[in-house]
């Protein structure tokens, strides 16, 4: 029965979560590291409910995310 109630509330935290993965976005005044550790921390927490997102699906919203100064170094060293 517990199953029952949680499962429409885990399934709208997971709607929630991969809408924060979608839209990631670095501001100003945040640290490329603080950005990767919230990142992360959306994507255990995705998992913990179950749910799952491809690997490179996920890279490339963090990568997005960043800009495109950032977006552009990675190109380059991927090259």
């Amino acid at each position: 029965m517990l199953a029952k109630c949680m499962s429409p509330l885990a399934s709208t935290l997971i709607r929630i979560l991969k809408d924060q993965i979608h839209t990631l976005k670095k501001d100003n005044n945040t640290t490329v590291a603080n950005y990767l550790n919230y990142a992360k921390s959306l994507v255990d927490s995705l998992i913990q409910f179950g749910a799952i997102m491809d690997d490179d699906e996920f890279i490339s919203y963090v990568l997005d995310g960043l800009g495109l100064t950032y977006t552009l170094t990675s190109i380059l060293i991927v090259l």
